[in-house]
């Protein structure tokens, strides 16, 4: 056990076995393996309050379900290993996703000894692989998590120390990873130790790496961080010691999102919705599932687009009720009054436009009447003929737009987390240009790449959280293993 954590804040040079950057899920799952193999450990958390994008998730991927039999087990985890690499093309590393795959069963049980409950989910579409496991308990799963993981830590004698940011990597005399080095209210730390992990949740936050990573990307862009903004400290302090990057970085995106209104967030995602982008052309298929449609929207001028529909639209949507996924999402309460409701706010703001002119509508947009005019027909006389001869779109949702008054919800895309670039290997073990370990260096959760290529995954369900907890506990444990080895060389 190591002293308390006012005396450890107290202190600006502190001796450890594991010093951890970054108290999200990936982060505290892996102080928590550390600590129970043993190692003395501690947690640098820069943000006020653990948890990261991490307190936004519902779910965790779980191929391999406890209870199980073994061979069933064995089947499953064969065949979602298939499915992902199939999915990136085999671009990512194979031994990794084996690893994180093969962790998923174990997890469970390791999560439910911290405290988590869960109950069976069901796949949010026909798209969708029943693999997840939604947390039970108020508000997001995520924060049951994360809760559940930092009550841990106390149980462990683990200090989080909040607002203290990770700044840089130690070396001792002869080159050796020696802790890191931290700042706290201007006031500098050295957390020395044999081992580091880095979990600082990636690297949102900052438009300098996002332009760097994602060529496409401009300060025009009306970007709407649903995640945390994270600088990208593991990244840049690993990449200052020589780590290796992969290539392999994702945007994880919901396909856009209206951040006033969640109602109608839901409204405008809806598949019988018509959206156009600032020029007032349609592009793409609006049914198609969410990480594709964020790819579409990212290509849209300046990355915004506006979801119509006219009256009897409207209304056809309001009657349905929203899936057990969108419900949870939106306020307690009539759902079509919300809606009216919100849309009356929402025009006071510019933010939506009700007219009976498509004229007028363009004018609002920004758009060339002719324009929006011909693409507006072009769809309707789709919809006339059950066939959408340009996207493809599933007849069911064809709905003409003939019945004013219209409607127009202008939306932006909505950047969740960003995963990468770090180069790790099955251990989490960060790797150089030549695919050496650098000693005594791991990473974990969206510091790494090398799991998803070009979008999530849809067909995996919670498989980003997922392998944010697995990473985890992998890292955790080998940085455990390394620090019993290596800890007396430490202050050399």
């Amino acid at each position: 056990m190591i002293k308390n954590e006012d005396q450890i804040m107290g202190s600006d040079r502190i001796e450890t076995d594991v010093v951890v950057a970054g108290a999200g899920g990936a982060g505290l799952s892996a102080a928590v393996t550390a600590a129970e193999k043993g190692a003395r450990v501690i947690v640098l958390e820069a943000r006020r309050i653990p948890g990261g994008s991490s307190v936004l998730a519902s779910g965790l991927f779980t191929p391999g379900r406890p209870g199980q039999k073994t061979e069933e087990i064995e089947a499953d985890n064969d065949k979602y290993f298939k499915k992902a690499l199939g999915f990136t093309h085999w671009k990512t590393n194979p031994r990794l996703m084996r690893a994180l795959i093969e962790k998923s069963a174990d997890s469970i049980p390791w999560l439910k000894r911290q405290g988590v409950q869960f109950k069976p989910d069901e796949a949010f579409s026909a798209d969708q692989e029943n693999t997840m496991l939604r947390i039970s308990g108020p508000g997001r799963g995520g924060a049951q998590v994360v809760k559940a993981l930092t009550a841990r830590c106390a149980e462990l004698g683990i200090p989080v120390m909040t607002e203290c940011r990770a700044r840089k990597i130690l070396n001792n005399t002869d080159g050796k990873l020696s802790g890191i080095l931290a700042e706290n209210n201007g006031r500098e730390i050295k957390v020395l130790a044999p081992s580091a992990i880095l979990a600082t949740g990636g690297f949102g936050g900052n438009k300098e790496l996002l332009k760097k990573y994602i060529p496409n990307f401009s300060d025009e862009d009306e970007i709407h961080l649903g995640g945390v903004p994270n600088p990208g400290d593991g990244l840049m302090m690993a990449v200052s010691q020589g780590a290796a990057t992969d290539g392999n970085v994702l945007l994880e995106m919901s396909m856009f999102v209206f951040p006033w209104s969640m109602h109608l967030s839901l409204m405008a995602k809806h598949p019988e919705a018509v959206w156009l982008n600032k020029k007032g052309e349609r592009f793409t298929d609006e049914s198609i599932s969410f990480p594709d449609l964020a790819n579409t929207v990212f290509r849209q001028p300046r990355k915004v687009i506006y979801a119509i529909f006219d009256e009897k639209t409207k209304n056809s949507i309001l009657n349905e009720t929203p899936n057990a996924m969108d419900y949870n999402m939106i306020a307690a309460g009539s759902w079509p009054a919300q809606v009216d409701k919100e849309i009356k706010i929402q025009i006071e703001k510019g933010r939506v436009k009700i007219s009976n002119s498509w004229d007028e509508m363009a004018g609002w947009i920004g758009a060339d009447p002719e324009i929006l005019k011909k693409e507006i027909d072009e769809y309707n006389a789709g919809c006339e003929k059950r066939h959408d001869a340009i996207f493809a779109k599933d007849k069911q949702h064809l709905k003409a737009l003939y019945t004013p008054p219209y409607y127009a919800i202008r939306c932006c895309t909505n950047l969740l987390v960003t995963h990468g670039d770090l180069k790790v290997n099955n251990c989490m073990e960060v790797v150089d240009k030549l695919d050496n370990t650098i000693p005594g260096l791991y990473a974990a959760g969206d510091d790494t790449g090398d799991i998803d290529f070009g979008s999530y995954n849809f067909e995996l369900p919670g498989h980003s959280f997922g392998f944010a907890i697995n990473s985890g506990r992998i890292a955790g444990d080998s940085a455990a293993d390394y620090a019993v080895k290596n800890s007396k060389e430490l202050l050399r």
